[in-house]
């Protein structure tokens, strides 16, 4: 025993004067609650900031980026993510030492997948929150991670899942309670998250497209062509920014004969072969029924004419007709109100020529 007011430093083996004295056991307990402490605070420190990134995160990519992420900071040392449509997982990504991978082709990782609906079900109406797991169970779903693992959700409170996480080789060891819990809340987040954005994405969907054939509406279709003449007089490069109007022939006879669902099938394959004949850079939009609209950017007016051209005999190859007229910035008019105006005008020249040319 020492004397009072002295203790023996354990690491030196020296007794220094007025020091309370600790045995090891002591000194274990101590240390282990710094440590715990300290695990504790970084915890606190990397979820604050991973928090903030995912609700400032631009898109869906940068959400999961920053996810996967934050799990890895928080000592996992190797995360994948499945993402989930209905009764399928996908593998998307593994971030692993400290490096992001995609598995979009990666087909070994697939019976990993299988065992996950083993855990979380295969019923996407259950919502399955998380949990943790043992790798070393050898009768486990998942035996082959490494160590203690923790499955987590990525969704919206009350939603579907958009996909799971799971996270393994873990730094520490044992994986605390109150680590599965942030690892849960982060992956809660980030549901939310792409839910937002995916909603928002499918408003601004629904604002600008036509919902039957998905190309640019008529108000999308009008700010692309005021955006391209704007661009054209600012770099004042001497382009030209076309309108071609389509009406497609016989549309009506179909509709009344066929019914409409054949009327539809055929404005869709209309609306795709014009979508598929123009070029990076233009646009295509339906103004409404059977018209369409196509919006070129050309360096020539001669380059104009052979476009429209083009998309005249692509509709023929797939026995489509269509009377077409053409306005041209700056020629014909000044603004997009008076490009369709007079497009309309120079499509309905051509629908009369294309019916005297038929009574002859």
């Amino acid at each position: 025993m020492h004397e009072q007011g002295e203790s023996r430093d354990l690491r030196r083996g020296a007794v220094r004067p007025g020091v309370v004295n600790f045995d090891e056991r002591k000194l274990r307990i101590v240390t282990e609650q710094r440590d715990a402490f300290a695990r504790a605070n970084g915890r606190s420190q990397v979820f604050k900031t991973h928090s903030t990134g995912i609700t400032d995160a631009v898109d869906e990519e940068a959400i999961l980026r920053t996810l996967l992420s934050a799990l890895h900071e928080l000592g996992f040392n190797r995360v994948h993510y499945f993402s989930r449509s209905q009764d399928e997982l996908v593998p998307m990504a593994v971030y692993e030492a400290g490096v992001l991978h995609s598995l979009d082709a990666d087909l070994a990782i697939l019976p990993k997948a299988s065992a996950i609906f083993s855990i979380i079900g295969s019923d996407p109406n259950e919502h399955y929150a998380g949990g943790v797991g043992h790798g070393y169970e050898l009768d486990a779903p998942l035996h082959d991670c490494r160590g203690q693992y923790i499955i987590a959700s990525v969704q919206k409170a009350g939603y579907d899942a958009v996909g799971y996480l799971i996270a393994d080789d873990y730094a520490a060891g044992e994986i605390e309670d109150d680590l599965a819990q942030d690892v849960f809340a982060l992956a809660r987040q980030s549901g939310a998250m792409i839910f937002t954005q995916r909603s928002k994405a499918e408003i601004s969907r629904l604002a600008n497209t036509d919902a039957l054939t998905g190309l640019f509406n008529r108000r999308r279709f009008i700010e692309e062509l005021e955006t391209a003449i704007a661009r054209n007089l600012r770099e004042q490069e001497g382009r030209f920014v076309a309108v071609v109007y389509f009406d497609m022939t016989g549309f009506k006879q179909i509709n009344d004969t066929l019914g409409h669902e054949a009327g539809d099938r055929i404005l869709v394959q209309f609306a795709n072969v014009i979508s598929d004949n123009i070029r990076d850079g233009d646009a295509v939009g339906r103004l409404g029924g059977d018209e369409f609209v196509a919006l070129i950017i050309a360096k020539s007016l001669d380059e104009v004419e052979i476009a429209t051209a083009r998309l005249r005999a692509a509709l023929r190859v797939q026995n489509l007709e269509a009377s077409i007229g053409v306005a041209v910035f700056p020629r014909d008019a000044h603004d997009p109100d008076g490009l369709l105006k007079f497009a309309d005008s120079e499509m309905y020249r051509d629908k009369r020529a294309s019916k005297a040319q038929r009574v002859s």
